[in-house]
């Protein structure tokens, strides 16, 4: 050591050592920063999915609940009871009034913490539960778990009278004078254990308040922790809230730096040597020495580098275009559906506002913001369509959906959040579209609106406006379009049938023709056939023969959205089936897990499952994993059923043996026994 010490200057010792030390801390440090982020960022997200994975299991629990109870508000015998004139009275005889206490037991026997349902009809001062029917003095007398007080306008205010018991209430809103209520009573004891089948390892607090009132806390709240809240606004209101310890306190930061500058230090110094040793050595003779010797060269290693990563790239990017594909099959698959339920909502004017996958697509009504619509129509049907000039229009307004509507035209909604939507601003918008597709389609816009059911009204105004512009295209009135058009879309051919026979005596065939020839072209269906027949029969012909030209036409046009809509719902359909079929023993196996896979409303693939299979989600999953469970039965005699009931997609036995009864009719050990 001496003799190599005696070779090298302290000076360039040092001059290595500070730039290896300096730069070997700094890319050191900067890696240690990254990975500490990328934990922080890792351990932040696996605390969210938790916390989301338990706060969506008690919010689809008691979103189950709330829609078991609002079946009631359905009922047949519930629309009968509330009836004030009394015309019903006769069926609710003993007999019927115990044959619903027990569908009111048999609506919470999924359910593990409802004590009681109760249906209190303020107005006849009754309540109804499993056990009978009873007044609001009867009930308070024989049970006291809740009570119940009504104030002069027949509003009930409810009230917990057992510590051991808590309650929610759902109010029937279509009752506008005197509102019944379902009181849903939860068993605290039950509702706790469910909650602390929750918990997880890290939780430090955990609480769950149900209508503002806490009905559930473990632990003791901090500030030093990571906290999680989540709330939803459908009733009963739900607040969850959840902390986690914090990061910092987990990972020592201070500890691990010091450890790792001692590392740097040492490996500065011990690279400074040997640099030192080396410094006669030219830089390639370096590199080919810690290079792998199949490659002659350090440009060998970096072609072969260089390969291997574009090899990288045209994988990701043929991965990249297969996720595309298969991306806009499932927009186009919802783009379909949407525009269909955009064109119900303009033409049916008992459309309801109120379902959910409404709502989800047309958010400004429940909010009932200011809108108005906009129609722009072809004013030749040779041209082609502009859509992207209209979507550049509709892309400098904040709140502007373009849709393009079934008959070929396109509609432009627009709202406004802040209420200054006023008549300026249609007519600029209105402006605006005309510019955009240089006026070669008739632009309509209606006034400022606020209700949506007047929607279909003023979408007539619109078509009406339309056809005096333009003048002489078809002497069919606009109600007969929409008429034929509906019978069109729900494939009701015999009903087109008898519409087209009905106006012979009144309308010319050329009308008609014109019409649905305009329809073929929007839906690219081939006509060419049925224009040669139509011209020859025009020359040579009688009008009963062009009729049944019409009437052809008319059928091929309605086959033709038939095979269309039907080929949606079956690759639809078929996709939820395979991922329910590859996924169904998995626990967390939910409609909204599907609607987060597919990208699609729950609603909408309820829907479409039961359309195509004839039954719900529900019943095929319980299908699915009672079939499962028998499979194993069979297969293996010794099994525990605890560990069958995990197989098959059961967080415990209890659930399993409920769903095994509801399918099979019998427990799952007394099958057994008779295998």
């Amino acid at each position: 050591m001496r003799k190599l010490f005696s070779k090298l200057t302290y000076k360039s010792f040092l001059i290595y050592f500070s730039i290896i030390f300096v730069v070997s801390s700094l890319l050191t440090l900067s890696v240690y920063s990254i990975s500490v982020t990328n934990e922080q960022r890792e351990y932040t997200a696996k605390t969210d999915r938790a916390f989301e994975a338990y706060a969506g299991s008690i919010e689809d629990k008691f979103e189950n609940i709330t829609r078991a109870m609002n079946l009631f508000f359905s009922a047949r015998w519930y629309t009968h009871y509330i009836t004030s004139s009394e015309v019903y009275s006769t069926e609710f005889d003993p007999l019927s009034r115990s044959d619903i206490s027990r569908q009111i037991t048999r609506s919470t026997i999924g359910f593990d913490f409802i004590d009681d349902v109760m249906i209190v009809v303020p107005e006849k001062e009754t309540v109804i539960n499993s056990i009978g029917w009873f007044s609001f003095s009867d009930y308070e007398f024989f049970f006291g778990d809740i009570g119940i007080t009504m104030d002069q306008d027949k509003a009930c205010e409810f009230s917990c009278l057992d510590e051991r018991k808590s309650f929610f209430t759902i109010k029937d809103y279509n009752l506008k004078l005197y509102p019944a209520y379902i009181c849903v009573v939860l068993n605290k004891p039950a509702l706790y254990q469910y909650f602390e089948e929750l918990i997880d390892e890290n939780m430090e607090y955990f609480a769950v308040y149900l209508d503002n009132d806490l009905i559930y806390e473990y632990g003791t709240s901090s500030d030093n922790t990571y906290a999680l809240s989540r709330g939803g606004v459908s009733a009963p209101k739900l607040l969850i809230e959840a902390e986690y310890e914090s990061f910092y306190s987990r990972r020592k930061i201070l500890p691990a730096i010091i450890l790792l500058e001692l590392f740097i230090l040492t490996i500065s110094v011990t690279i400074s040597l040997f640099l030192l040793w080396l410094n006669i050595f030219p830089l390639d003779k370096l590199i080919k020495k810690v290079t792998p010797v199949e490659y002659k060269s350090t440009l060998d290693a970096y072609r072969h580098l260089d390969t291997h990563i574009e090899t990288i790239s045209a994988d990701n990017e043929r991965l990249q275009d297969e996720y595309n594909m298969i991306d806009a099959s499932m927009r186009n698959i919802i783009s379909m559906y949407k525009n269909e339920y955009i064109f119900s909502m303009l033409t049916n004017p008992d459309f309801d506002f109120n379902d959910e996958y409404i709502l989800s697509i047309i958010p400004w009504v429940q909010d009932r913001l200011p809108f108005i619509l906009i129609i722009a129509d072809r004013k030749d049907f040779a041209l082609e369509h502009s859509e992207k000039e209209l979507a550049s229009v509709c892309n400098e307004y904040r709140n502007c959906e373009l849709y393009r509507l079934l008959t070929g035209e396109y509609l432009i909604i627009l709202w406004s959040r802040s209420w200054e939507l006023n008549n300026s601003h249609r007519l600029e918008i209105t402006s605006a579209v005309s510019a955009a597709l240089n006026n070669d389609y008739f632009v309509v816009s209606s006034r400022v609106m606020t209700d949506p059911y007047h929607i279909c009204g003023t979408y007539i105004q619109l078509k009406e406006e339309l056809l005096s512009l333009r003048k002489a295209y078809t002497d069919l009135p606009l109600t007969l379009q929409i008429q034929l058009i509906n019978k069109i879309l729900r494939n009701s051919f015999n009903d087109c049938c008898v519409i087209l026979n009905e106006a012979r005596n009144v309308y010319t065939p050329d009308a008609f023709f014109t019409f649905l020839l305009k329809l073929s072209r929007e839906y690219g269906i081939d006509v060419s056939s049925s224009v040669k027949n139509y011209e020859r029969y025009r020359n040579i012909g009688t009008d009963d023969e062009l009729w049944n030209v019409n009437t052809s036409l008319t059928s091929d046009i309605c086959k033709h959205l038939s095979d269309a809509k039907r080929k949606s719902y079956d690759n639809t359909a078929a996709l939820i089936k395979n991922y329910i079929d590859k996924n169904y023993a998995s626990p967390d196996m939910s409609l909204k897990k599907l609607s987060d896979r597919f990208s699609i409303d729950s609603t909408l693939i309820s829907r479409v499952f039961k359309i195509q299979y004839s039954m719900n989600f529900s019943e095929y999953l319980l299908e699915k994993r009672i079939h499962k469970s028998i499979r194993l039965m069979k297969s293996y005699p010794d099994m525990n059923l605890s560990d069958i009931s995990e197989q098959t997609g059961y967080t415990n036995y209890l659930s399993f043996k409920r769903a095994f009864i509801r399918y099979q009719g019998i427990a799952p050990k007394e099958y057994r026994d008779m295998l």
